[in-house]
């Protein structure tokens, strides 16, 4: 939701852009992967998208996009490597960070993080809720140890745990 809430705030409405660029095949985000892929009919071309844990997008990218958004260039170890950085750092603020990438396909057969071009990062914030430290005070003092579970990356439960003082 808050990437469908970012692109209208940008101009971009989901239908007009699936009007514009059909989705004909999702792979659904898996955890092994920790990454999903939609393709969609733009034109004669058959574009990949992807979104997902940042290093693991990161090690599916050969290329990175320019400021332009139209040419790309070469991403190395040490690129890959500051993308990365930056998304720890975003994480250990709170954020959830996902990696997104992309791709021109020629069949939707195409293996999905092969050779994908790095667009950006996107970091989602979404703050503990008000009342979260009295329940957390309430189960303590009835003698409830809390713990917290989460698929976020390590950082942002870290900043969540501090959050919270969980």
């Amino acid at each position: 939701i808050a990437l469908l809430k970012a692109g209208f705030k940008s101009g971009m409405e989901r239908k007009a852009l699936l009007a514009k660029k059909p989705e004909v095949r999702e792979v659904p985000f898996e955890t092994e992967k920790m990454m999903m892929a939609t393709y969609h009919r733009a034109g004669k071309n058959l574009e990949i998208a992807v979104k997902g844990a940042p290093s693991r997008v990161l090690e599916s990218c050969r290329r990175i996009v320019k400021e332009n958004g139209k040419e790309y260039q070469r991403l190395d170890d040490g690129g890959r490597q500051r993308w990365i950085d930056r998304a720890e750092s975003l994480a250990s603020e709170g954020f959830r960070v996902l990696g997104i990438a992309d791709k021109i396909a020629g069949s939707t057969d195409d293996k999905p993080y092969r050779e994908l071009r790095f667009l950006g990062l996107a970091g989602l914030f979404d703050p503990p809720r008000s009342d979260v430290s009295s329940s957390l005070e309430a189960c303590r003092s009835a003698g409830i140890r809390v713990v917290m579970v989460t698929g976020d990356q390590a950082a942002t439960a870290a900043a969540i745990g501090r959050q919270t003082q969980i």
